[in-house]
C-alpha cells in the first residue's frame, strides 16, 4: 500500500458512499413514482434503503468476523473491501470474480450517468441558445473529465465535492417536490 496517500477519515467514506446511493435513486425518482404512485414511491424508497442498511450491516459483520479469522498463511489481517472479503472466503478465483463485477457495475454506472448528463444538458443548453442536439459532443466533454477523475488513488479530496452534491441534491429534490406538489394542486 503507498504510505503517502491520505486515506478518508469515516466521514469522508461515509459521505461518498451516501453520494453514490443518493445518484442512483435521485435518478430514478421520476420513473419510479410513474409506475408506483405517490404513496407506493413514499413506501418503496424508505424499504429500500433499510433493505441496503441490513445488507450493508451483514457485509461488515462477516468482514469483521474474517478479520478475525487467520487466512491461509496463519496471519490474521483485516478486512477492508469487498475483494479483500472475497479473497479470504473464496481465495483467488474469488477475488477476480468480485472484481470484474465491480468493474462492470462501475463502468455501466459511469456510463449511465455520462448519458444522462449529456442528454440534460442538450435540453437545457437547447431550451437557452437553441444549440440543440449535440448529445455526442456533451458526452465527449464529459468523457475528457471523467478519465482523468477515475485515475484517483484515493477518493479523500473528492468527498468534499460529494458534501456539496449531496447539499444540491436534497435542495433539488425539495424543489422536485414543491413543483410537483404545485402540479397536483393545479391538476
Amino acid at each position: 500500500m503507498d504510505t503517502d496517500l491520505k486515506l478518508s477519515n469515516n466521514f469522508q467514506a461515509y459521505m461518498n458512499n451516501v453520494k453514490v446511493f443518493i445518484d442512483i435513486d435521485y435518478l430514478t425518482i421520476p420513473n419510479v413514482f410513474s409506475q408506483v404512485g405517490l404513496v407506493g414511491g413514499l413506501i418503496l424508497y424508505p424499504a429500500v434503503a433499510f433493505l441496503n442498511s441490513i445488507t450493508m450491516d451483514l457485509v461488515l459483520q462477516v468482514a469483521r468476523i474474517y478479520s478475525e479469522k487467520k487466512d491461509a498463511n496463519g496471519r490474521c489481517s483485516e478486512v477492508r473491501s469487498y475483494t479483500d472479503l472475497a479473497e479470504r472466503i473464496n481465495g483467488r478465483i474469488g477475488k477476480t470474480v468480485v472484481t470484474i463485477f465491480i468493474f462492470i457495475v462501475q463502468f455501466s454506472c459511469c456510463v449511465g450517468y455520462q448519458y444522462f448528463v449529456a442528454m440534460v444538458a442538450d435540453r437545457l443548453i437547447c431550451n437557452q441558445t437553441q444549440y440543440c442536439n449535440h448529445e455526442n459532443l456533451y458526452k465527449l466533454i464529459i468523457m475528457i473529465i471523467a478519465i482523468p477523475l477515475s485515475l484517483v488513488k484515493t477518493y479523500t479530496h473528492i468527498s468534499y465535492v460529494s458534501i456539496f452534491g449531496i447539499f444540491c441534491a436534497c435542495i433539488g429534490g425539495f424543489m422536485l417536490m414543491g413543483f410537483c406538489g404545485n402540479l397536483l394542486s393545479t391538476n
